[in-house]
């Protein structure tokens, strides 16, 4: 089982859906670096080098960035549509929130439209649910933990700055 789990989550395949996915969800540019998985019945997705892209017009190019993050999660749960996340590390992530001049917020993320949309096709309303009126999908985090990093907030035309370093945070 492992052996087909390490073939079908192969990091290098993985790679090109994590960032399609981002992009499509946000309509913005998502960079990775190393893309690592350790497989158990508690898998560990690791992440090096992310950069996810700033609203056009953003006083700089990245919006948010990540020198290593990493994701913990079990198996079985997701057989019943829960996703139960163990612990997600960040390790020292840069976070800018802004304003622009008209008040808009880059956190305010614009959805790509589908490449292809079928013609006729109304556009589905809840990703959560199964296409046959399902439970919808349950998220449960257990820890949280931020080593370095800050938040920046930026508002608008004033171009007034508060940065907030985060040294060390476990929730």
């Amino acid at each position: 089982g492992f052996a087909a789990l390490r073939i079908l989550l192969d990091p290098a395949a993985l790679r090109p859906r994590l960032v399609a996915a981002v992009e499509q969800a946000t309509g913005r540019k998502l960079s990775l670096g190393h893309v690592g998985l350790a497989l158990s019945l508690r898998p560990t997705l690791a992440l090096g080098d992310v950069a996810l892209a700033n609203a056009p017009g953003g006083s700089r190019a990245e919006m948010l960035t990540i020198r290593r993050a990493e994701v913990q999660f079990a198996l079985l749960p997701l057989l019943s549509r829960r996703v139960e996340i163990a612990r997600i590390l960040l390790d020292r992530p840069d976070l800018l929130l802004e304003t622009d001049a008209q008040g808009r917020g880059n956190w305010v993320f614009t959805p790509e439209a589908p490449a292809n949309p079928v013609p006729g096709a109304s556009p589905p309303t809840d990703r959560t649910a199964t296409s046959t009126g399902g439970a919808p999908l349950q998220v449960s985090l257990g820890a949280l933990r931020v080593r370095g990093g800050r938040v920046t907030w930026r508002q608008g035309e004033a171009a007034e700055t508060i940065a907030i370093p985060l040294s060390l945070i476990h929730i």
